[in-house]
């Protein structure tokens, strides 16, 4: 699955799985549901990276199932944000 087939597929109570880099330039996983993620996001922001972070190995798991998701291009929280906010509001 491509990220611009997020808004079409996730849902408030999948979790997503990826990984990112923190501010010392060590990867950081993060793996949350989709809803609390975008909580925190608008919120607070205590769990999530910088909008600019790019995200590495991202995946959707749902009833026991994985779902990579894969781009030919790196993408940033905020690109993966505005597809989960487009599908969730």
């Amino acid at each position: 699955m491509y990220l611009n087939e997020l808004k079409d597929f996730i849902k408030d109570d999948d979790i997503i799985s990826f990984l990112t880099k923190n501010i010392y330039d060590e990867l950081m996983p993060i793996m949350i549901k989709v809803g609390d993620l975008y909580k925190d996001w608008c919120g607070e922001c205590m769990r999530c990276p910088e909008n600019g972070a790019y995200v590495y190995n991202m995946m959707i798991l749902r009833g026991g199932l994985v779902y990579p998701v894969i781009d030919e291009e790196l993408f940033d929280f905020e690109q993966l944000m505005m597809c989960v906010e487009a599908a969730i509001k």
